[in-house]
């Protein structure tokens, strides 16, 4: 009986062997496929927070007054990039990186709840950041009090 199963067990480890490297290439491909995946994404992600951090910057110099509306009825498009006036250091940057932006001017409209509507307006602000492909778009709302007339 010994005779007649000589071979079977060389056989049956030649085949685990040829199964467990079949699993291998298959896991190392798709390990490659992954980190290219990973690295794509991480541009994309760069240039998000980038455009995140844009919307911050520019809605701080709308508080600190640094883009003026000359006329609270009128909407239009208070500054862009390509402005040679524009606040703060030139290119709008974060973290050494620039973006493209816009900011619009959209009007006013009656405070939020907890300011008087006899004394304050709430001027309405549209801030477009662009980095790349990635595009974000807020709005924002500044109380401020109402002008003299």
């Amino acid at each position: 009986m010994i005779k007649e199963k000589d071979g079977s067990i060389a056989f049956v480890v030649v085949i685990i062997l040829s199964v467990l490297t079949i699993l291998g290439i298959c896991g190392s491909g798709i390990s490659r496929m992954e980190l290219l995946i990973s690295r794509n994404e991480a541009g994309y992600q760069n240039d998000f927070y980038i455009s995140e951090g844009g919307v911050s910057r520019e809605a701080q110099e709308i508080g600190n007054g640094a883009y003026p509306v000359r006329d609270i009825h009128v909407s239009r498009i208070l500054a862009t990039d390509k402005a040679s006036d524009l606040p703060g250091p030139s290119p709008h940057e974060v973290d050494g990186n620039p973006y493209s932006f816009s900011i619009t001017y959209s009007g006013v409209s009656i405070p939020d709840k907890g300011f008087s509507a006899i004394a304050f307006n709430r001027y309405d602000y549209e801030i477009d950041v662009r980095k790349h492909e990635t595009r974000i778009t807020s709005v924002y709302g500044r109380v401020g009090p109402k002008p003299d007339l």
